[in-house]
């Protein structure tokens, strides 16, 4: 799988001399808008097809991300809200001898080691994984539960983030999964990539889209480490573990 990686890998870096908007021709305005271009047929269809399921995910979950930040007042990335809950619960606890229960009914770590290592057909693999429909459709149930001893300053501010985390995480986290299961066909599509280029030959217009699809396929892996990471983290703050250093990923 590594090698695989190191495919995607190879294949982004070709294609970033242009990247999307550095193409003569134009931008990728179609893929931009989650939509195909006509003109674009076969394998070349099939390849930007899939990248626009990536990117439909990807758009689902900045929307939950944006409206999380938009009620927690910080600014719209994982590592603010992620900052947010930490120090949230970090007061509660503190100052209200707060216990917190926070989890969920789906493992997105164990999900993505399992579709990363290529061992998600048997076993906990399998039960980890899914379909590779793209689609977020998993009902993942979200279980947030603080137990405090009394009254405490930082009350408000708790009460709001769990109201967000309600709200919010349980499509996060489902989105999140359905991105994972889209891991190994990214993976044996990156290969094609180089392949769908040529056949577009010098269709400018058609080329600025397949390398915006590209992009997406071959940025799958670093999209998903975010995004685990952002849930893995969130869950573990309630027990103070991991701290807001950095990257969510």
């Amino acid at each position: 799988m590594k090698k695989a990686y190191a495919a995607i890998l190879a294949l982004g870096l070709a294609t970033s001399a242009f990247g999307c908007k550095g193409l003569p021709g134009g931008e990728c305005k179609m893929f931009a808008q989650g939509q195909l271009d006509p003109k674009i047929e076969g394998e070349a269809k099939a390849f930007v097809e899939f990248a626009l399921k990536i990117k439909k995910l990807q758009t689902e979950f900045n929307a939950e991300i944006t409206a999380m930040a938009g009620e927690l007042k910080v600014e719209a990335t994982p590592d603010a809200i992620l900052g947010k809950i930490q120090k949230t619960f970090a007061s509660a606890r503190a100052e209200g001898k707060c216990e917190i229960e926070f989890g969920a009914d789906v493992d997105l770590k164990a999900a993505f080691e399992a579709k990363a290592s290529g061992k998600a057909g048997t076993g906990e693999g399998a039960k980890a994984s899914g379909d590779a429909k793209g689609e977020a459709s998993v009902d993942v149930k979200v279980t947030i539960e603080p137990k405090c001893s009394g009254e405490f300053a930082a009350k408000a501010d708790l009460d709001l983030t769990v109201g967000t985390i309600k709200a919010h995480f349980p499509k996060l986290m489902a989105t999140t999964k359905a991105y994972i299961d889209l891991i190994p066909e990214a993976v044996e599509l990156a290969g094609k990539g180089e392949a769908v280029i040529k056949s577009l030959g010098t269709n400018l217009s058609a080329l600025a889209e397949a390398k915006c699809a590209i992009e997406a396929v071959t940025g799958i892996k670093a999209d998903v480490d975010v995004q685990v990471n952002f849930s893995v983290k969130a869950q573990a703050s309630a027990k103070a573990e991991g701290k807001a250093e950095g990257k969510a990923g």
